[in-house]
């Protein structure tokens, strides 16, 4: 699959920044996520989102 690759992931907040290269093999594409959607801790530039795992996980 075209996404399979080594990606260069980066975290940062105030106490620091650290990278990592996370090697991905992608399978195949999983169903749609099941409901319901869940939102919390909504504000004006965020909010957290939340639902059940795919059915179909794509192997």
């Amino acid at each position: 699959m075209v996404d399979t690759g080594n990606y260069l992931v980066t975290v940062e907040n105030e106490h620091g920044r650290d990278s990592a290269d996370i090697p991905v093999l992608v399978i195949d594409k999983p169903g749609p996520p099941d409901g319901p959607l869940e939102v919390s801790d909504a504000f004006a530039d965020s909010c957290q989102l939340a639902w059940k795992p795919p059915q179909d996980k794509g192997n």
